[in-house]
């Protein structure tokens, strides 16, 4: 993960100079260009990173490495930019008039002069630049990119403190040894440039040092970025959250276990991203493992009341997703795995709810909690919509990020919180899930959903594949699940052991 990290950086850094620096001679030479170039750059340091990086990801880029990298270039050129500019505007007017006095062309006095003393002004914007780098690249877990991101937002949902220290750790060590490097050969180039001229030997084995440093680095970090050739195997993202980690692990070994094909998890992404891989003109990834909950409100954007009488979600939502993609989910692995109310064992104590009615006249003395997308307007499964159809007036009602959720209720900051049905980190809270005695919530039943044309594609070389998937329809519960979750979320045991622990207990492996 460091080196992944690392890697995206520092290729992302060399773009950045490449376009920064000649966009900084152009803004002191021009006026005019000035004032366009530093206001485009200023909106791409405004706009948030991850915004910025699923823009670049509907483009023929696609998820994965190389829109990190780009991303983090746009994101770095603003200092870079506004130092190279900044830097040579303070350069003397009496060192240019000499050098023209001299008889040194514009271009030559621009080069050989006035960039070489604004080299202090350059450095500074690129220390800047690569910290800002190190730190951003943390989101690239959202798009597919990888690097310690993936490690940071495992432990803060697991809340791993070691995991969590790790990760920053490895990113303060990385800013702190790219920033010494810098400034190590910001003072060689001082000393070169106050020395007398080198002589030819010196500046060969100068440009020989260079290229051999420039090598080593692309020998050591090239590996990581470059794409792998996935035609002859079976594609799928990794998810964020373990249940997915687990299906998908369970697809892996089933998979190169019956079919003799090589299955590939690549880094994990969000799972809207990861449906948009799915679906895309040219799929990047061939299945996911999702609810039919989830295509309805989140990828498809409609609702429960969309839904015609007598049909249930399920076949709607596949109807859809084979209308307007072409895609289609397989049949259900028996998970439902909805949104859930829990509370906390002082509440059962003191008022002993057993279903989400029995809150209504105690609502009033509790805190309530969820993530931000609970609270949307959008949508009849929300807060609004929730509190009016049980009668639910709260003491208050908290928005907390989805992955800081379960560490906000255990240190006592509200009272109920929503919870999905499945997670193993509502044991590890103590929570009690209440009845949805008037079921208000619908069913998000758990589903393998594969790209157009998947089966055509591999019939060939594994006819047997979906019959494969299929073994897993219908072998959970959200018992089960819950308690494979808890030992991967909570007791810490290898996601890919609990996997083949449980095919294995269901005489699949």
């Amino acid at each position: 993960m460091v080196v992944e990290h690392l890697s995206m950086v520092v290729f992302a850094i060399v773009i950045a100079i490449l376009i920064g620096v000649p966009l900084g001679l152009l803004c002191y030479l021009s006026r005019a260009a000035r004032g366009v170039v530093l206001r485009v750059v200023d909106l791409i340091q405004t706009t948030p990173a991850l915004a910025l990086l699923g823009i670049i990801m509907v483009t023929p880029l696609g998820a994965g490495k190389p829109t990190v990298i780009l991303g983090l270039a746009l994101y770095s050129l603003l200092p870079i930019v506004r130092n190279v500019t900044l830097g040579l505007s303070q350069v003397s007017p009496a060192v240019k008039e000499a050098a023209k006095g001299m008889g040194m062309t514009r271009v030559y006095s621009l080069f050989h002069v006035e960039l070489p003393l604004a080299m202090p002004m350059l450095f500074t914007g690129l220390r800047i630049a690569v910290v800002n780098a190190i730190g951003t690249a943390v989101f690239a877990s959202s798009v597919g990119g990888g690097g310690l991101g993936n490690l940071i937002n495992t432990g803060i949902r697991r809340n791993d403190v070691a995991m969590i220290l790790s990760g920053t750790a490895a990113l303060m060590a990385m800013a702190l040894l790219l920033d010494n490097l810098m400034a190590f050969c910001e003072r060689r180039m001082g000393r070169r440039d106050s020395s007398s001229r080198p002589g030819r030997h010196a500046v060969l084995r100068r440009r020989l040092t260079a290229g051999a440093a420039a090598v080593l680095v692309a020998v050591l970090c090239l590996p990581s970025l470059l794409p792998k050739d996935t035609s002859s195997t079976l594609v799928l993202y990794d998810g964020e959250f373990s249940e997915v980690q687990l299906v998908n692990r369970m697809v892996q070994q089933l998979v190169e276990d019956r079919t003799g094909l090589e299955v590939s998890i690549l880094d994990p992404m969000t799972s809207i991203n990861n449906f948009k891989e799915l679906t895309a003109r040219e799929p990047s990834c061939d299945l996911m493992y999702t609810w039919d909950g989830t295509i309805l409100t989140t990828f498809l954007g409609l609702d429960t009341s969309d839904i015609p009488a007598g049909q249930s979600l399920y076949d709607f939502v596949n109807g859809r997703i084979g209308e307007q993609y072409g895609a289609r989910m397989l049949g259900k692995i028996g998970v439902d795995n909805t949104y859930s109310i829990g509370v906390t064992q002082a509440v059962m104590d003191t008022y002993h709810p057993a279903a989400i009615s029995d809150l209504a006249p105690i609502a009033g003395e509790l805190r309530f909690g969820a993530e931000q997308d609970f609270y949307t307007d959008a949508g009849s499964m929300k807060y609004g919509p929730f509190v009016a159809f049980y009668g639910l007036q709260f003491q208050e009602a908290i928005q907390v990020d989805i992955m800081l959720k379960y560490t906000a209720i255990k240190s006592g900051s509200y009272d109920v919180m929503v919870v999905y049905a499945t997670d193993g980190l509502n044991k590890d809270a103590n929570l009690t899930i209440l009845e949805d005695d008037k079921s208000f919530f619908p069913e998000y039943n758990g589903v393998l959903t594969v790209r157009d044309g998947l089966f055509e594609d591999f019939a060939d070389r594994a006819p047997e594949l979906e019959q494969t998937l299929e073994l897993l329809t219908g072998q959970f519960t959200n018992e089960v699940m819950s308690e494979l979750t808890y030992r991967v979320d909570v007791l810490g045991e290898d996601v890919d052991l609990v996997a083949a622990d449980y095919l294995h207990t269901l005489g699949l492996l």
